[in-house]
């Protein structure tokens, strides 16, 4: 696994959690609201005279379910200022054959009131994952920066390395040139000096000690279009 891979599994866990609790927190809000605007229209509906009383605020509380809400409820006209953590419903138009006013609900309702009304249960799970994932990652590459460098191009000792003989030969002959590219006529020519064509041989080498390069070390050989090859990490 590459870093960048577990740092957008991350961020994207992450996102999904934040995404959702904004999500489930406004759905909280307008649930409220609605709970508001619900109360609201009945109070009025029961309501005779016009006229904002004890009565018709404590008949307003009643008919709320929510705690939070009920214990604050309040209705004052719609040209009134509400505080800025007064939740609000909708405004509504009271009126019988005499007047008519237009009215709000609200009740006293901060962000944290709301949160707590919010269903963030899959917002919680997705964040947990995200930090179990992070914290998993972070020891993961911790304990792979720890363990002992693989055999690389610059450091790696080719008689630890499990070879027949040519493998052996042919890693000597990339080692003597740091890096640098051998073409196949450089390598048919030192393995093979009397051999009129070794390009089928050679072919053959490079693929039995790509394998085994890719089993021992973290080494491989670039195959420049058939013509040259060179030792990479």
């Amino acid at each position: 696994m590459k870093p960048i891979s577990a740092v957008i599994v991350f961020l994207l866990l992450l996102t999904m959690s934040v995404g959702t609790s904004a999500w489930n927190y406004r759905k909280a809000h307008d649930r409220l609201v609605a709970e508001l605007s619900s109360a609201l229209e009945k109070t009025l509906l029961a309501q005779r005279d016009v006229t904002i009383t004890g009565d018709t605020i404590r008949a307003y509380r009643q008919l709320l379910s929510t705690p939070q809400l009920k214990a604050t409820a309040s209705i004052a006209p719609a040209s009134a200022h509400m505080p800025r953590r007064m939740l609000c419903s909708n405004t509504l138009v009271w009126c019988n054959a005499q007047r008519q006013m237009a009215v709000k609900g609200g009740a006293m309702c901060t962000a944290a009131t709301i949160f707590r009304q919010s269903d963030q249960s899959l917002p919680a799970l997705l964040l947990s994952l995200s930090l179990l994932w992070g914290t998993l990652s972070v020891g993961y590459f911790r304990r792979k920066k720890a363990q002992p460098a693989a055999c690389s191009a610059a450091t790696c000792d080719i008689s630890a390395l499990r070879l027949t003989p040519m493998q052996r030969q042919l890693m000597q002959l990339f080692a003597a040139a740091e890096g640098q590219r051998l073409t196949r006529e450089q390598i048919c020519q030192a393995l093979w000096p009397k051999k009129p064509d070794a390009s089928e041989t050679l072919y053959s080498l490079i693929r039995r000690l790509k394998q085994s390069l890719s089993e021992q070390s973290d080494l491989t050989i670039e195959n420049e279009r058939g013509e040259a090859y060179r030792l990479r990490r």
